[in-house]
């Protein structure tokens, strides 16, 4: 998975540590996925150039919440629309070059996350008329 993540800064952020809770359109909503790793993970590490930078992750099913039935319908449904509005939140730990480290309390609403669809989409249109 590639997200597109804004540096405001004219000096280059790079992640560290991260435990972060991804819920449905809010930091309120229904959990959706949980993020955590570091520089061993490969999650840290990972440099944000000043503008918009690519952010890679690699995620696993096994840290996704799928066991309502209703909430799985609806990201189906909107990886057929090809987006989902979400809340993420949690400690996330960044270094501001050249050697300002930070763990803040991150917390955002209303993010848009592209998604793409590869074998459940034919079924989104049975599970949501």
């Amino acid at each position: 998975v590639t997200a597109e993540i804004a540096n405001p800064l004219p000096q280059v952020i790079v992640l560290g540590a991260m435990d972060l809770s991804i819920r449905e359109k809010t930091t309120r909503g229904m959990d959706i996925f949980h993020l955590k790793g570091n520089e061993t993970t490969g999650l840290g590490g990972q440099e944000l150039q000043p503008g918009n930078s690519k952010l890679h992750l690699s995620l696993s099913t096994m840290d996704a919440n799928l066991k309502d039935l209703f909430l799985v319908g609806r990201l189906i449904k909107d990886a057929v629309d090809g987006s989902v509005v979400v809340g993420v939140s949690g400690p996330l730990t960044i270094t501001i070059r050249p050697s300002f480290t930070v763990t803040l309390n991150y917390m955002a609403n209303g993010v848009t996350a592209q998604l793409s669809c590869l074998v459940l989409c034919g079924s989104a249109h049975i599970l949501n008329p």
